[in-house]
């Protein structure tokens, strides 16, 4: 459905494309397979409670930001006390947190890891690596700060989760 309703004010003339012509030319200019990625990822975030209370335009944005890194069986995400740059969010497959060495914690899809560092400034707290063959959505440092300042909500929930995070290891 339309989200708005546009009223000239004057005498107009407007040009007037069909939506399949729009369509068309759509997916000549951004190739089928780039919009069907697009219109994936924003489907699977909208389904991720981060996520859900975004508008569509701001979500379809944002999952043209992000791109896929697969990984395989013990491949390392994000290595203990290195520098990290980017964010990920689990899209599919299993992934072990672990704190020098001990497991902690399991990624499943859905689950995020390497705010921490990232709105810290720091290097990573904790090594996350596959459990099985996985892929994630992957943000980098500047497009991360840029997105949770635009939305408050999401920026509240990924500082929860940060707080949590670090709640459960200083009581651990």
């Amino acid at each position: 459905p339309r989200t708005s309703t546009v009223r000239s004010v004057e005498t107009t003339r407007f040009f007037v494309l069909s939506q399949v012509d729009f369509e068309r030319l759509l997916v000549s200019s951004l190739g089928a397979e780039k919009i069907k990625t697009a219109v994936q990822v924003g489907a699977f975030l909208k389904r991720n409670a981060l996520f859900a209370d975004w508008h569509p335009q701001a979500l379809m944005s944002l999952s043209n930001e992000f791109t896929f890194q697969d990984f395989h069986p013990k491949d390392v995400v994000i290595r203990e006390d290195q520098p990290n740059d980017s964010f990920y969010v689990v899209y599919e497959g299993q992934f072990e947190v672990r704190k020098k060495g001990t497991p902690c914690a399991t990624l499943a899809p859905g689950d995020f890891c390497g705010e921490i560092s990232l709105l810290r400034n720091t290097p990573a707290t904790a090594e996350v690596a596959a459990v099985h063959s996985g892929r994630c959505l992957k943000l980098g440092k500047e497009k991360f700060l840029k997105f949770v300042s635009q939305d408050f909500l999401t920026g509240l929930a990924i500082e929860t989760a940060l707080e949590t995070r670090f709640d459960r290891e200083r009581a651990g």
